[in-house]
């Protein structure tokens, strides 16, 4: 298992890592700006997920005062009812519990056979009053894992058009600096061409395939006029993600009163239990 306290040493180490970087990303000058500011950010993202992480320590631990306190009360009752079963003429012992359906079995008629079908009844009613909500809290179980399945697909789709929108909006200062590197690298490669000198000559190599991959990058970008459309899809499968969680939000709270109305129906009929329970024993007679 991995703890809390090697998870947050290690995010913590991230962070020193990612300030070394930001210190050498800075040095380098403005080239590197956009390293610079995303080392900022995962900074920030690292922060965040320490103090999370100990969050959860924190609410972990407190859990576990609470559950020893709960244990301790637990056992302190279970001494209790272990007492009540095995000591001489306790509430819970065998001999009461003999004496008890002994009683009960004379008072009403001695029939054995009749006693054992009332019984039947009653614990059948039992049954029936406990399991009234039973089928609404099933559905209310699955409506709650759709909502989930849906937010986590919203999640998702949401952050699939926010990165398609973050890159078309950086799209068009990325294109006007690779056309500015590609018309520099063609100013390079051709006047060391035209230099005297190997040393030029083969520098002029270098400055050629740089030219040669910055234009084949932006007649890539000519190439790509669907972005409007990747957007209109991207947009379309956030707004319809989201749609189908309200949709799943809207049956959670149907389902939710659903529930609530067969445990008030429930209740009614623990009400009026003791009464229905011995109509159904008289019954057996």
């Amino acid at each position: 298992m991995t703890s809390i306290t090697d998870a947050v040493a290690s995010l913590e180490q991230d962070r020193s890592t990612f300030t070394a970087s930001l210190a050498t990303a800075m040095a380098q000058g403005a080239q590197f700006g956009q390293v610079a500011a995303q080392t900022r950010a995962a900074q920030i993202e690292i922060d965040s997920a320490i103090a999370r992480a100990k969050a959860e320590q924190i609410a972990a631990d407190a859990a576990t005062s609470r559950i020893t306190a709960a244990i301790n009360a637990r056992t302190t009752v279970l001494q209790t009812v272990q007492t009540a079963k095995t000591g001489a003429g306790q509430p819970l012992s065998d001999s009461v519990a003999n004496a008890l359906k002994a009683a009960v079995l004379d008072a009403n008629g001695g029939d054995q056979a009749k006693l054992d079908d009332a019984i039947d009844k009653v614990k059948t009613l039992d049954t029936d009053i406990a399991t009234t909500a039973d089928d609404e809290a099933s559905v209310l179980t699955a409506a709650l894992d759709t909502l989930a399945t849906k937010k986590a697909d919203l999640v998702t789709k949401k952050a699939a058009a926010l990165d398609l929108l973050a890159m078309i909006e950086g799209s068009a200062g990325i294109l006007a600096t690779q056309l500015s590197a590609a018309k520099d690298a063609l100013t390079r490669a051709t006047t060391l061409a035209t230099t005297d000198g190997d040393a030029a000559h083969h520098a002029a190599i270098v400055s050629y395939v740089d030219y040669s991959r910055l234009r084949d990058g932006l007649a890539a970008g000519l190439a790509n006029n669907g972005l409007g459309d990747d957007w209109a899809t991207a947009r379309d499968a956030w707004l319809s993600a989201a749609a189908a969680v309200a949709a799943a939000e809207e049956a959670v709270i149907e389902k939710r009163l659903d529930w609530a109305r067969a445990v008030a129906e429930q209740t009614a009929r623990l009400a009026t239990r003791a009464v229905k329970a011995a109509e159904e024993a008289a019954g057996a007679f």
